[in-house]
């Protein structure tokens, strides 16, 4: 991701392309289902962690590398010479410690959060706390329609029953 798709005032990313390995060989190209899409990212994580403040941060050390030509592209995550890092070495240089420095994570490399279960607690946040309606939290997951939204989400919520017995309390 490059950081000019990082829209900081707005909160928002632009998702244009993606980057995969397979077979020890990089391959570029658009974004799953060709889906370009945008997403928004919250001011802190739901433990707290400033993720915006953080993302800025980074947004200006990738700018000022860009400009220092040792980040061409102006990566968010780059490797050496400013280029896409390797899987593996994305995953241990820059995921797993920003893991731990999170809190999602601990020294042992333990935790409940991955990159795939951040997605599911986005989308459950946006519903249970922030009372986002499902259309808008369908579009922000970047989901064809609301159906596969509900049925991956709105259906596998912790508390359904508590929640269900409060409202239908005489």
């Amino acid at each position: 991701m490059c950081a000019e798709r990082v829209r900081l005032t707005s909160r928002l990313i632009d998702i244009l392309d993606k980057v995969v390995e397979i077979n020890g060989k990089q391959l570029y190209g658009p974004p799953k289902d060709n889906k370009i899409r945008t997403t928004i990212f919250p001011v802190q994580s739901p433990t707290g962690y400033q993720l915006a403040e953080q993302l800025a941060r980074r947004v200006e050390e990738a700018k000022a590398e860009q400009d220092a030509d040792k980040n061409p592209l102006g990566l968010m995550f780059s490797g050496r010479g400013g280029i896409y890092k390797r899987e593996h070495t994305f995953y241990t240089t820059t995921l797993k410690p920003a893991y731990r420095l999170a809190g999602w994570r601990d020294s042992a490399g333990r935790g409940a959060w991955s990159l795939h279960t951040l997605r599911h607690v986005f989308c459950t946040t946006a519903f249970n706390d922030w009372k986002i309606d499902v259309t808008d939290v369908s579009v922000l997951a970047g989901h064809a329609d609301t159906r596969m939204t509900l049925e991956r989400y709105v259906s596998s919520t912790a508390g359904t029953f508590e929640r269900a017995f409060e409202k239908t309390r005489a």
